[in-house]
C-alpha cells in the first residue's frame, strides 16, 4: 500500500491542530493509503523544548523518504510545515495541497478560497509555477496584487503573511517577483 505523508499545523492550538490532523489521516485512510503524520505520534513521548522539535522534524523527514506523496493541509502554514514542503520538494516527492476543510487546492483555483493565507498562496503559486510556465505564474501574481490593493482600499486588507509562531516572514514585492527570509531559502529564489 502506498504511504502518504500528512502535513499540517501543530502549534497554536494543539489540541483542535491534533483533532484535525487524525482527521486527515482518517481521509488518507478512506483512499487506501497508510497516513504517516509525526506530529500524532512524536508528540505523545517527544518533550516541546527545541531539542524533542528537532528530534521530531528530522524523525518526520525520515519517514517522508518511504511515502509516495505529501498532502499539505490548512488554511495558514507553520515553520515546521515550511520544513516539510522544503524535503519533499529536495525528495521529489508529489505535493498536493488541501485547504483545512479538505478540499484540493490548485493554482488554477486558490485564488477563490479566501480563508487561505497569503504564506500558502505563495507556497501553491511557488509549488505550481514550474508547471504551468511563467506567463501565467505572472498573471496569477498579477492579479492576487490587485486584488490586495482593491482590499486595501476597502479596509480588508489581507496580512502580508501568516505562518504561526515564528518571526514575520518577507516574501519580497506584492508580485512574488522576489523571495526573501525563510521562503527565498526554501523556494531558492531572491
Amino acid at each position: 500500500m502506498d504511504k502518504v505523508f500528512i502535513c499540517s499545523p501543530y502549534r497554536g492550538d494543539i489540541k483542535k491542530n491534533l483533532e484535525l490532523a487524525k482527521k486527515y489521516c482518517y481521509w488518507a485512510d478512506l483512499d487506501w493509503k497508510i497516513p504517516i503524520a509525526p506530529h500524532v505520534y512524536f508528540t505523545t513521548f517527544l518533550n516541546e523544548d527545541f531539542l524533542g522539535r528537532a528530534h521530531g522534524m528530522r524523525y518526520g523527514k525520515e519517514l517522508m523518504k518511504i511515502c509516495s506523496e505529501v498532502r499539505v493541509y490548512g488554511d495558514e502554514v507553520t515553520e515546521g510545515m515550511l520544513e516539510e514542503i522544503s524535503e519533499a520538494r529536495k525528495l521529489g516527492i508529489p505535493i498536493t495541497i488541501h485547504n483545512a476543510k479538505g478540499e484540493v487546492i490548485t493554482y488554477d483555483n486558490y485564488f477563490i478560497h479566501k480563508e487561505l493565507g497569503s504564506g500558502m498562496c505563495r507556497i501553491i503559486e511557488d509549488l505550481y509555477a514550474d508547471r504551468v510556465g511563467d506567463d501565467k505564474h505572472r498573471e496569477s501574481n498579477n492579479r492576487r496584487a490587485a486584488e490586495r490593493e482593491r482590499d486595501k482600499g476597502s479596509g480588508n486588507a489581507e496580512p502580508e503573511i501568516k505562518v504561526q509562531h515564528t518571526e514575520e516572514v518577507r516574501c519580497g514585492d506584492d508580485t512574488g517577483s522576489k523571495r526573501s527570509g525563510l521562503f527565498g531559502r526554501i523556494f531558492g529564489r531572491k
